[in-house]
């Protein structure tokens, strides 16, 4: 699932809250999930996990019902605005709305400020605001609908995590072809870190998303990276590394690449049990120094997940 998806469906939700709560009676309740589930794929809440698959599958209706209300509002707004300048009596009109004396305001704040005060509020027909009522009944309805299953995507993982039968596969989201290198010559590609080597040249070597960790009969270790890696075979050595992160945040060189050291290239790291979870974005970098003739070459790249 895409973070920025999220981000705009919790948006175009608030959105929709800041032209009117009126309408759509349990807007605080659906911002309310959609945060939660922001904050949980983002690492804030760590003691829960999503079901992403789910949740993706959600998420484009959810964002199309809320944009539908909005236009249904908007539109609906329109149609008063004129209705109530054209006309001076009737049962249910009691006030015409004053005209505004700024020069121009978007419609947005002209809905808030229209359905927020209380002579606005009398001013709109007792038959207009029902049938608006009604229009939105089908699309609140479905709102009330996926916000249900929205929230059976947040779960307590010492609960209700899914326990597998077999060890899952790694989920790999961005894979290059090998060889990798970096020289002098490339860009400065992965995320800052603030130790020696964090602004070497860098290129990503492999991007994978942490799969369910919970298996019958098993207890879940960590992760073990392997690599086949080296530099320009002459010259300085120990200073072209491999550097990982998990989500955004940074957790140190892997291992720097020694051939003086390591005569046969492998190198192999570990991520920690501790610092990872289902559904944790993971990236890893080949990085060389921006120095005439220096170069890292990375061969070869495996993941797996050890039990015991």
């Amino acid at each position: 699932m895409s973070i920025e998806l999220l981000d705009t469906v919790l948006k175009d939700t608030i959105k929709l809250k800041s032209i009117s709560i009126s309408f759509v009676p349990k807007i605080d309740l659906y911002i309310t999930v959609l945060q939660n589930c922001y904050n949980i794929n983002k690492g804030i809440i760590t003691d829960k996990f999503l079901d992403l698959d789910m949740l993706n599958a959600i998420l484009p209706d959810f964002l199309s019902n809320i944009n539908s209300c909005r236009n249904k509002i908007e539109h609906k707004f329109e149609n008063i605005s004129v209705n109530l300048n054209k006309s001076n009596s009737g049962n249910c009109v009691r006030k015409s709305i004053p005209q505004s004396p700024r020069k121009t305001t978007s419609l947005s704040s002209s809905i808030s400020e229209f359905f927020s005060s209380s002579s606005s509020k009398k001013s709109i027909s007792c038959e207009t605001e029902e049938t608006l009522e009604e229009i939105l009944n089908t699309e609140n309805k479905k709102l009330d609908e996926l916000i249900k299953k929205i929230t059976l995507c947040i779960s307590n993982c010492k609960k209700n995590n899914l326990v597998c039968d077999m060890i899952q596969k790694i989920q790999i989201i961005s894979k290059v072809n090998f060889p990798l290198e970096v020289d002098n010559n490339s860009s400065f590609e992965k995320p800052h870190d603030p130790l020696y080597g964090g602004d070497f040249k860098s290129k990503l070597a492999l991007e994978f998303k942490v799969p369910n960790l919970n298996v019958s009969n098993k207890t879940f270790e960590n992760i073990k990276v392997n690599c086949i890696c080296t530099d320009q075979e002459w010259g300085g050595t120990g200073q072209c590394n491999v550097r990982y992160f998990v989500n955004d945040k940074w957790f140190g060189p892997a291992f720097y690449i020694n051939r003086e050291k390591t005569l046969d290239k492998n190198y192999s790291f570990i991520i920690k049990q501790e610092d990872i979870k289902t559904g944790d974005n993971i990236t890893i970098w080949l990085c060389c120094p921006g120095w005439n003739g220096w170069k890292a070459i990375m061969y070869f790249i495996d993941v797996e997940l050890i039990y015991s």
